[in-house]
């Protein structure tokens, strides 16, 4: 099915996924999307042109069982890798840097930790092509950054181990922040109030 809106053309699947999309059609500054599912195989691939007579290169998205992202490369051989766990804390995630290859020097991983309703309490990043086991791993750690939530205060150490400390109302609205709350405790700035009327 085609639907015109405008000078922009979509295509779309029996299921209504989306598979072209075509802007300024007929124009000179015509661009178009073009994305190919394939279920059986658990794989979405993107080709796009910026220009008229400008292909990209594919993108190929591979998902595992549960639907989550496992692995993302390009036709010129990039690759960026997934990977998904759980332990005593909660889930975490991995994700390489894009790479070409293992050896390659920007080859590294970050893994985000999440606590047990969702929220992020450490994000770590590792040099090398070895996948860390857990985002507390020590082994290849270039930094992390971790969050600690205490009812209406959230504090979070960046790698050079800097703290901030905010805090918010009973409603989630920043009220104040500090800064090294450990040390000097600085108020950054004059306490926030909220008015309605």
């Amino acid at each position: 099915m085609i639907r015109i809106m405008g000078e922009t053309l979509y295509n779309y699947d029996k299921i209504g996924r989306r598979t072209r999309l075509v802007e300024d059609a007929g124009g000179s500054l015509e661009r178009a999307t073009t994305t190919v599912y394939d279920d059986s195989a658990r794989t979405i691939t993107v080709t796009g042109k910026l220009e008229a007579n400008q292909n990209l290169n594919p993108v190929t998205t591979d998902y595992d069982q549960l639907g989550r992202i496992w692995k993302i490369h390009q036709l010129n051989g990039g690759l960026i890798e997934h990977r998904y766990g759980w332990n005593s804390q909660g889930k975490y995630e991995i994700a390489s840097n894009p790479y070409y290859s293992t050896t390659d020097t920007t080859m590294g991983w970050i893994c985000t930790q999440y606590d047990r309703i969702g929220r992020v309490t450490r994000v770590a990043s590792y040099s090398g092509a070895i996948v860390p086991s857990s985002c507390d791993q020590t082994a290849g750690l270039t930094g992390a950054t971790t969050t600690v939530y205490d009812a209406n205060e959230t504090t979070i150490t960046d790698p050079a181990l800097k703290s901030r400390r905010s805090v918010t109302d009973a409603i989630g609205r920043l009220e104040r922040v500090f800064e090294d709350p450990n040390g000097a405790n600085y108020q950054q700035s004059i306490p926030t109030m909220y008015w309605t009327t």
